[in-house]
């Protein structure tokens, strides 16, 4: 991950080819247009996942993963809730998302049967999905959603994320980058106190 830049030179920046690869709305033109039309599809998202009864078994399906990642961005990505086929320069190799996936949803119902510490699962779980990176876009987005619908299932408040977006390149994207970089070195405590600040 690169240096974070000032967000206002970053909200003009315009997007690459590569970044308007199966993009549905066809006026985006600069990152300050993907984010309002990937925050507008966001919320949307949320509003699906908790106008259900969540359960554990249902966070833990496989095909709960990707489909909470479409309807968080269906009206923006062509490919939204469809793992990645190809390799990026963060994640796993492209090949093996989907059984790093299942075996992620797998020890996480293990581990939620009985947690001693239900948030600091759910914020590892949101870790390790971001680790495993499964979509072109959106990642960090869909793992605090998955992470939040964990909480939720075992009874907790959803997240706060540092009570902000976390997309515009400022402190608040500062400090949830290097709670991440602190998890990837296997401290989840910065990660697990920034969630619920």
């Amino acid at each position: 991950m690169g240096p974070l830049t000032d967000s206002d030179d970053d909200a003009n920046t315009p997007l690459s080819d590569s970044d308007l690869e199966g993009l549905i709305p066809s006026w985006v033109a600069s990152r300050a247009d993907l984010n309002e039309v990937e925050a507008a599809n966001v919320a949307l998202g949320y509003d699906w996942l908790f106008g259900q009864q969540l359960s554990i078994s249902d966070i833990t399906d496989i095909e709960f993963v990707r489909e909470l990642h479409r309807q968080m961005f269906k009206d923006v990505w062509e490919w939204a809730g469809r793992f990645r086929t190809r390799d990026l320069n963060i994640g796993i190799s492209w090949f093996d998302i989907t059984e790093a996936t299942r075996q992620l949803v797998d020890n996480f119902a293990i581990r939620l049967g009985a947690p001693d510490d239900a948030d600091t699962e759910c914020i590892d779980f949101h870790h390790q999905l971001v680790r495993i990176h499964p979509f072109i876009n959106g990642n960090g987005r869909h793992g605090r959603a998955m992470a939040d619908a964990a909480a939720v299932a075992l009874g907790r408040p959803p997240f706060t994320w540092g009570g902000r977006s976390i997309v515009a390149a400022d402190a608040t994207r500062a400090a949830y980058i290097a709670a991440l970089r602190s998890a990837d070195q296997g401290d989840l405590v910065p990660l697990n106190e920034f969630a619920r600040t």
